[in-house]
């Protein structure tokens, strides 16, 4: 992934240099232009940029390099396959000296918050009696109460004088909450 980018990138003078001139129609006014889309060894390189680019755009989604890829997708014709290729030149020059940005050890946006894990129960508080079995268990396993929230349990719930929703969205957005549903008749029963 990392190392394939670079290559591309290291390739890319030995790929400017497949550039050559449209013969000139004089009769017809038509200038001679810098060519590349015709050559092989272009078609693959810009695939192969392609494929890179959205596969960073599809992790991270980048606006950065999502611009390269409508760069690098643009229609080489002919008529603007230097301007085009320029273009997408600097825009991979710059990335390659901030691609740490967009290769994290473990695939997501090196820029993203990597969030603590959390475990969130949710249960009717008419099953605090298992759920409470449930929570020393997992503290037996090593977790503490800034790993578990569970808001029937006192030192697990949600601190006085806080909206619970404010309080549960907070959670979501702050940690990689993993939830647990403890499912039951009470769950579902709805009183009135």
């Amino acid at each position: 992934m990392k190392d394939d980018l670079i290559r591309l990138i290291d390739q890319i003078d030995t790929i400017a240099s497949k550039f050559h001139r449209s013969p000139s129609s004089p009769g017809l006014c038509v200038p001679s232009v810098d060519e590349i889309y015709d050559i092989p060894e272009f078609t693959l390189w810009i695939q192969r940029v392609q494929m890179e680019l959205q596969d960073i755009v599809d992790r991270t989604e980048d606006q950065f390099v999502a611009g390269a890829l409508e760069i690098s997708q643009e229609n080489y014709n002919g008529w603007n396959d230097r301007k085009y290729f320029e273009a997408l030149k600097g825009k991979l020059l710059a990335m390659r000296d901030n691609l740490d940005k967009y290769y994290a050890d473990d695939g997501r946006h090196a820029m993203q918050k990597r969030d603590s894990p959390k475990i969130f129960i949710s249960h009717s508080s008419r099953d605090k009696e298992y759920v409470s079995k449930l929570v020393e268990l997992i503290d037996g396993m090593g977790l503490d109460q800034t790993q578990i929230f569970c808001s029937s349990l006192p030192g697990y719930d949600i601190p006085i004088d806080t909206n619970i929703f404010d309080h549960l969205r907070n959670q979501f957005l702050s940690y990689d909450l993993h939830v647990f549903f403890i499912h039951s008749k009470n769950y579902y029963l709805v009183t009135s």
